[in-house]
């Protein structure tokens, strides 16, 4: 299963930095684990569901296009950059479920992005962009490409891998763009 990260760095407000230093001070911290340990609270804050069963990102993502979308599992995590550690947000899933229909939906680098942004504009953490990592899932009626003999799905406007398929009884098509 594909997953992806979403890449954060310090924050860049003073604001968020007197918490970050409060709470070094409080537990005897240096600043690198504050930081991760601050961006771990708010976020798992912003994961608490509301009565709906909806929580913050998939609000989000429902301010975007008006699609109520159930994401996959979220977690916090560290990455490191020049050395040091930063905070990311990881998605563990190719697709969401539209809670209206159940049916699957690609979360798309627009999605991804304004999840990043979102975190960057409203907590001041500094988003260094994202990554995905894995191959992604196929659907039922979704076409896969050959690229030099290897599967991929057209998403966001570009070639993304894919898990190898099968093609007894399924409904995938295969197009071979090898000698294109």
């Amino acid at each position: 299963m594909a997953k992806v990260d979403i890449l954060f760095g310090n924050p860049s407000s003073d604001k968020e930095w007197e918490f970050i230093e409060d709470h070094s001070d409080s537990t005897n911290s240096n600043i690198e684990t504050s930081v991760i340990s601050n961006f771990r609270i708010l976020l798992e804050n912003l994961f608490t569901k509301n009565k709906h069963g909806e929580n913050y990102f998939e609000l989000l993502i429902c301010c975007i296009d008006g699609d109520s979308i159930k994401l996959p599992k979220m977690t916090v995590g560290t990455h490191k950059n020049n050395g040091f550690l930063f905070p990311k947000l990881t998605i563990h899933g190719d697709y969401g479920i539209d809670r209206d229909t159940n049916n699957q939906v690609f979360i798309s680098d627009l999605f991804i992005d304004a999840i990043g942004k979102e975190c960057e504009l409203e907590y001041s953490y500094v988003y260094f962009g994202f990554k995905r990592i894995g191959k992604i899932s196929p659907k039922t009626n979704e076409i896969i490409y050959l690229l030099g003999g290897k599967e991929h799905i057209f998403h966001d406007g570009r070639f993304l891998p894919a898990l190898k398929t099968k093609l007894l009884g399924s409904s995938l098509l295969k197009k071979d763009l090898s000698n294109v």
